[in-house]
Protein backbone atom coordinates (compact mmCIF):
# COMPACT_ATOMS: atom_id res chain seq x y z
CA UNK A 1 0.00 0.00 0.00
CA UNK A 2 1.18 3.46 -0.96
CA UNK A 3 -0.35 6.65 0.62
CA UNK A 4 0.72 10.19 0.94
CA UNK A 5 2.05 12.74 -2.10
CA UNK A 6 4.48 10.28 -4.23
CA UNK A 7 1.12 8.56 -5.14
CA UNK A 8 0.55 11.75 -7.15
CA UNK A 9 3.10 10.68 -9.28
CA UNK A 10 2.92 7.27 -11.34
CA UNK A 11 6.63 7.46 -11.89
CA UNK A 12 7.18 7.11 -8.53
CA UNK A 13 5.28 4.07 -8.08
CA UNK A 14 6.20 2.43 -10.86
CA UNK A 15 10.31 2.77 -9.61
CA UNK A 16 8.98 1.38 -6.21
CA UNK A 17 6.99 -1.59 -7.66
CA UNK A 18 10.15 -2.60 -9.85
CA UNK A 19 12.87 -2.03 -6.73
CA UNK A 20 10.79 -3.95 -4.48
CA UNK A 21 9.45 -6.53 -7.27
CA UNK A 22 5.64 -6.26 -5.77
CA UNK A 23 3.22 -4.66 -6.66
CA UNK A 24 2.04 -1.18 -5.13
CA UNK A 25 -1.88 -0.44 -4.21
CA UNK A 26 -2.20 3.52 -4.22
CA UNK A 27 -5.69 4.30 -2.18
CA UNK A 28 -8.28 6.49 -3.41
CA UNK A 29 -7.69 8.63 0.68
CA UNK A 30 -4.60 9.56 0.58
CA UNK A 31 -4.32 10.95 4.50
CA UNK A 32 -3.86 7.75 5.57
CA UNK A 33 -2.97 9.40 9.37
CA UNK A 34 -6.60 10.83 9.43
CA UNK A 35 -8.48 7.62 7.67
CA UNK A 36 -6.16 5.55 10.65
CA UNK A 37 -6.99 7.88 13.49
CA UNK A 38 -10.87 7.38 12.47
CA UNK A 39 -10.91 4.24 11.99
CA UNK A 40 -9.46 3.36 15.59
CA UNK A 41 -11.78 5.80 17.04
CA UNK A 42 -14.51 4.03 15.29
CA UNK A 43 -13.73 0.88 16.65
CA UNK A 44 -13.12 1.98 19.98
CA UNK A 45 -16.48 3.58 19.89
CA UNK A 46 -17.97 0.16 18.98
CA UNK A 47 -19.14 1.19 15.51
CA UNK A 48 -17.24 -2.18 14.40
CA UNK A 49 -16.20 -4.83 16.04
CA UNK A 50 -12.55 -5.39 14.42
CA UNK A 51 -10.77 -3.48 12.38
CA UNK A 52 -10.63 -5.55 9.70
CA UNK A 53 -14.51 -4.94 9.41
CA UNK A 54 -13.77 -1.35 9.94
CA UNK A 55 -11.20 -1.08 7.18
CA UNK A 56 -13.33 -3.20 4.55
CA UNK A 57 -15.83 -0.63 4.99
CA UNK A 58 -13.33 2.49 4.68
CA UNK A 59 -9.90 1.88 2.60
CA UNK A 60 -10.81 1.96 -0.98
CA UNK A 61 -8.23 1.10 -3.60
CA UNK A 62 -7.72 3.74 -6.41
CA UNK A 63 -5.01 1.89 -8.72
CA UNK A 64 -2.24 -1.24 -8.47
CA UNK A 65 0.93 -0.38 -10.13
CA UNK A 66 2.86 -4.03 -11.51
CA UNK A 67 6.03 -4.16 -11.57
CA UNK A 68 7.80 -4.43 -14.60
CA UNK A 69 9.90 -7.49 -14.89
CA UNK A 70 12.81 -6.07 -17.34
CA UNK A 71 13.27 -3.53 -14.64
CA UNK A 72 12.91 -5.68 -11.68
CA UNK A 73 16.07 -7.69 -13.17
CA UNK A 74 18.23 -3.98 -13.96
CA UNK A 75 17.71 -2.75 -10.30
CA UNK A 76 18.82 -5.71 -9.16
CA UNK A 77 22.02 -5.59 -11.03
CA UNK A 78 22.54 -1.92 -9.58
CA UNK A 79 21.37 -2.86 -5.98
CA UNK A 80 23.85 -5.73 -6.04
CA UNK A 81 26.44 -3.38 -6.90
CA UNK A 82 25.44 -0.56 -4.58
CA UNK A 83 25.91 -3.57 -1.72
CA UNK A 84 29.60 -3.99 -2.75
CA UNK A 85 30.01 0.04 -2.62
CA UNK A 86 28.38 0.13 0.75
CA UNK A 87 30.83 -2.35 1.81
CA UNK A 88 33.73 -1.13 0.72
CA UNK A 89 33.01 2.13 1.57
CA UNK A 90 32.05 1.18 5.09
CA UNK A 91 34.92 2.19 7.12
CA UNK A 92 35.36 5.68 5.19
CA UNK A 93 32.18 6.65 6.41
CA UNK A 94 32.96 5.32 9.80
CA UNK A 95 36.42 7.35 9.98
CA UNK A 96 34.50 10.64 8.38
CA UNK A 97 31.66 10.52 11.61
CA UNK A 98 34.57 9.77 13.91
CA UNK A 99 35.95 13.46 12.87
CA UNK A 100 33.17 15.32 13.39
CA UNK A 101 33.02 14.16 17.11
Amino acid sequence: MSIGGGTKSQLWLQIQANILNIEIISLKDNEGAGLGAGMIAAVGLGWFDTFTECAEKFVRDENITRFQEKMVKLYSKYYSEYRKIFSATQPITKSLVMLKS
